[in-house]
């Protein structure tokens, strides 16, 4: 409990200690997962590195887009996660993975997936106005640079 400058009580969460045994425990279960379907994972993999790659090679070539490009990762994202839901859900129950069960989910499920994507979509889109309309409010040229940007961020409590 910590009080306050007006003297009222408020509670606190408690943070939870992870010991390194624990960091162990979590990567050889990630291990077990990936021998047991390793096409499934190698396949999920790569789909995620290959949006990053294509995101960062995009935004090196077109760095004034970068933000809209990243933007891309929250609607490709919840239709990427739900094909790994769907394979720890079969190994759970140990049934064959088999990426055709995501595909198949996938198209049922897309219209929630997308309201999902839309939420995050116009959450980032509220963010980056929230976010402008900061640095507009702290800098002192129209085009800032690297620079005083990184002032105008840290200068912030």
């Amino acid at each position: 409990m910590t009080t306050t400058a007006s003297s009222q009580t408020t509670a606190q969460p408690g943070i939870n200690k992870v010991e390194l045994a624990e960091v162990s425990t979590w990567l050889l279960a990630g291990w077990r997962d990936f021998r047991a379907a390793p096409v499934c994972s190698l396949v999920y993999g790569m789909l995620f590195t290959a949006a990053m790659l294509a995101i960062l090679l995009l935004s090196r070539d077109h760095p004034r887009f970068s933000f809209s490009f990243f933007s891309g990762l929250l609607f490709l994202g919840p239709f990427l996660a739900a094909g790994t839901y769907v394979a720890a859900r079969q190994m759970e129950a140990r049934e064959k993975v088999s990426i055709s069960a995501a595909m198949r989910l996938l198209l049922q499920r897309a219209g929630g997936l997308a309201l999902i994507a839309l939420l995050l979509l116009l959450l980032q889109a509220a963010w980056v106005r929230l976010v402008a309309v900061m640095i507009a409010f702290q800098s002192s040229t129209l085009e800032p640079t690297m620079a005083s940007l990184r002032e105008i961020l840290t200068s912030f409590p």
